[in-house]
């Protein structure tokens, strides 16, 4: 009789009496009375894989084993042809006394299962009855294997399990882009043929663009982790019928998580960095740190610009504006070996000497990076006051250089360190204090400046609120505001900075020339909304030529009243009205009476 029919036989009979509510939850240390474990080796602490995962049900168990009675004779072994056995635990296949053992253990593990004697008549394999028996069991390893669909028609088996992202152990998500390896091969036939092979595939999950397999892959790759390898056995109602009638096998890696994140300063996605190749953690440069940055491409999409020579190696020092501003906003959001592809629709972002690109005419650039190493400076967090404040003034100053150049993305990053790092100062003398108070403001200023340039309204606004808490009459934070206003088309807010200014320098040439832009802009507006309300009262009326329906802007209404009040009669020719003609008018009204 073969090793794994005694085993088999011998657990059975052993366990025959075990009620099935005695069967505890797989993985976890409890075993029905009757059988106890000992542990004779731990896991070995090189096994590759987590220490406490354990197999569980339907996964394919690889095992060697010894089945001994209570005086240590051997009645079963694998030993003795060094050829393991594999089955699938919760089967059966082998007694229920080694699917319920082996469920508590791990892998690299031996353990002794101690089975209470049986009773009953002697058998083949020559066991007493009333002799206990031992199973002695190595966990060799297992597959895990899932039925995706509950159906038997999709088997996921882990060939290799994932690896920690760093961004703890996640899945992917619907919607998200990853980097994966794909294969199908025939089920049926002696050749097994491929039908598709995909590497350094880059797939959307929940797209269609893999067909009828997408599904399949969907359903797989929301259950992995990254570097996981696994197979999935397909039957027919899930593969390619043309291709495939008889079902296949699907080899699926999930390689990365493509991360996508807009690095442009106003997030309009001008500036786009897709990471293909994770990099340590989180650690990222700051500014003033020391980066080497490995340039490996940059082309138009489809083809490379000419002008850059590369791939090539980059070093210089963030924020500083050494490199181009796109480089330079890109970088501080890479880690340390991250590898990304960053995709530009403002190609001028890139010109720069260092890729050799004085002019683009394309319009989108692409170029591939990678971070090789960064080193930080002195954290200006833990500088002295005095110390803190120099480096706040060099900060201003290369923001100032920057933005004589026309460089105002990179010149703000400069403006924002400053005003950070000043945003609290309670610890500074009063006279280290008022020059802190001071340089912030001149920066806040700055950075409205900067985003007056890049087209951020809004930051406008927050920076040059900020200042005029401080000082409510500063003339460049209002005028400023006001033009930030103006932009967007908020003509009331834009006329009252305007007009304080005007107040405080009547003779102002920008708020003059800014205050009869808002006017005419005013004026376009009400005759816009004129139109459009026209067009309205047409589509829904007919011809009807009628001015009086047609709402009215809020600057028509005042304008209205203004006309109406001008219009009334007089005093005495309102007073006229109480009169019947060639009645004799009095003057001895009294109070309240008229």
């Amino acid at each position: 009789m073969g090793s794994e029919r005694v085993a088999k036989d011998i657990a059975s009979r052993v366990l025959a009496e075990f009620p099935d509510e005695n069967i505890k939850p797989s993985g976890l240390d409890q075993l029905p009375d009757g059988m106890i474990k000992d542990l004779v080796k731990e896991t070995p602490e090189a096994v590759e894989g987590v220490s406490w995962e354990k197999p569980k049900p339907g996964d394919e168990v690889t095992i060697h084993y010894r089945t001994l009675e209570a005086d240590a004779s051997e009645v079963d072994s694998t030993r003795s042809s060094s050829k393991p056995t594999t089955f699938i635990l919760g089967k059966g296949q082998l007694g229920r006394g080694l699917d319920l053992g082996i469920a508590t253990m791990k892998k690299g593990e031996v353990a002794k299962f101690t089975l209470a004697p049986y009773g009953g008549e002697a058998d083949p394999t020559k066991t007493s009855p009333d002799a206990s028996l031992v199973f002695e069991v190595e966990l060799i390893s297992w597959i895990a294997k899932q039925d995706l669909f509950e159906d038997g028609g999709v088997i996921k088996s882990i060939v290799k399990k994932g690896t920690n992202c760093h961004q703890g152990w996640r899945s992917p998500k619907v919607g998200e882009d990853v980097l994966i390896y794909l294969q199908v091969t025939k089920t049926g036939g002696a050749d097994g043929s491929v039908i598709e092979e995909r590497t350094h595939f880059e797939y959307n999950v929940g797209s269609d663009i893999l067909g009828c397999l997408a599904k399949v892959v969907d359903k797989a790759l929301l259950t992995m982790k990254k570097g996981e390898d696994v197979l999935l056995v397909c039957s027919k109602d899930y593969s390619d019928v043309d291709k495939a009638p008889d079902g296949c096998t699907i080899k699926l890696i999930l390689l990365e998580f493509l991360e996508i994140v807009d690095v442009s300063l106003d997030k309009r996605g001008v500036l786009m960095k897709k990471r293909v190749k994770e990099g340590d953690w989180w650690d990222k440069p700051a500014a003033d740190s020391r980066v080497k940055l490995q340039v490996e491409s940059v082309s138009d999409g489809s083809s490379p610009l000419q002008g850059f020579c590369g791939p090539k190696l980059l070093e210089f020092i963030a924020g500083n504006g050494e490199v181009c501003d796109a480089l330079e906003l890109a970088v501080v959001e890479m880690k340390k070996g991250e590898r990304a592809v960053i995709t530009c629709t403002q190609p001028s972002l890139f010109c720069g000497p260092e890729l050799g690109l004085t002019s683009i005419s394309a319009g989108e650039v692409v170029v591939t990076a990678e971070l090789i190493a960064h080193e930080k400076g002195e954290d200006p967090w833990h500088m002295t006051e005095e110390k803190k404040y120099q480096y706040c003034i060099g900060c201003k100053e290369t923001g100032s250089a920057l933005f004589k150049k026309g460089r105002h993305a990179v010149a703000l990053q400069r403006y924002k360190r400053v005003t950070e790092l000043l945003a609290y100062i309670d610890s500074f003398t009063e006279v280290d204090k008022d020059q802190a108070k001071e340089l912030k403001i001149s920066c806040e200023l700055n950075k409205a400046a900067c985003m007056l340039k890049i087209g951020d309204n809004d930051g406008v606004k927050t920076a040059c609120g900020s200042v005029l808490q401080e000082d409510k009459d500063n003339i460049k934070a209002m005028f400023r505001r006001a033009s930030a206003f103006f932009n967007g088309s908020d003509f009331t807010e834009a006329m009252q900075d305007v007009k304080r200014i005007l107040e405080l320098e009547p003779s102002n040439a920008d708020a003059r020339r800014l205050h009869q832009q808002i006017q005419s802009g005013r004026k376009d507006a009400n005759n816009q909304t004129k139109d459009m309300y026209t067009n309205m009262a047409k589509k829904s009326l007919g011809k009807l030529n009628t001015p009086d329906i047609i709402p009215r802007t809020e600057e028509q209404q005042k304008e209205d009243e203004i006309k109406r009040l001008a219009d009334l009669p007089s005093s005495e020719s309102f007073k006229d009205l109480f009169y019947k003609p060639g009645e004799e008018r009095r003057s001895d009204f009294k109070p309240g009476e008229f």
